[in-house]
């Protein structure tokens, strides 16, 4: 295992993203023109409208969709950020493998991950407390 942390936040990869809206693509690095009504753009790590001058945050849990399309937050930013998924312990094994929690008890042993093991909170407090990092994991 290469790292550890407790009360992770998940950052998803950009095929999170697909399949939300019949349209999506990344966020642009000039920003997203909403014409008259201003100009959706980054500042630091918040992604929000820009309208004569004053620059208001677009909640992070509000999905960034304009014009029928759905742009992909940038990474680094809170519109990026989705917590509690990863339930309260992370273990990272490598090349996007990660052993965690979950927030949804149900799904721990079904399919529907995308590379990485669910277990339930006392397994994998259990696991975070006693497997110090450079522990050798095998899946199998």
């Amino acid at each position: 295992m290469l790292a550890k942390q407790e009360n992770p936040v998940w950052n998803p990869p950009d095929w999170h993203y697909w399949g939300q809206a019949e349209v999506v693509r990344p966020f642009p690095a000039g920003g997203i023109s909403l014409g008259d009504s201003g100009r959706v753009v980054r500042r630091g790590d918040k992604v929000g409208i820009l309208r004569g001058g004053e620059f208001e945050a677009i909640p992070a849990e509000r999905p960034l969709m304009f014009n029928g399309v759905l742009y992909i937050p940038p990474f680094g930013t809170v519109n990026r950020k989705i917590p509690e998924v990863l339930g309260k312990f992370k273990l990272d094994t490598g090349d996007g493998i990660l052993i965690h929690g979950t927030n949804d008890p149900l799904a721990v042993g079904f399919w529907g991950t995308h590379g990485c093991v669910r277990l339930f909170d006392d397994d994998i407090q259990f696991v975070y407390e006693n497997a110090p990092v450079g522990t050798p994991v095998y899946i199998y």
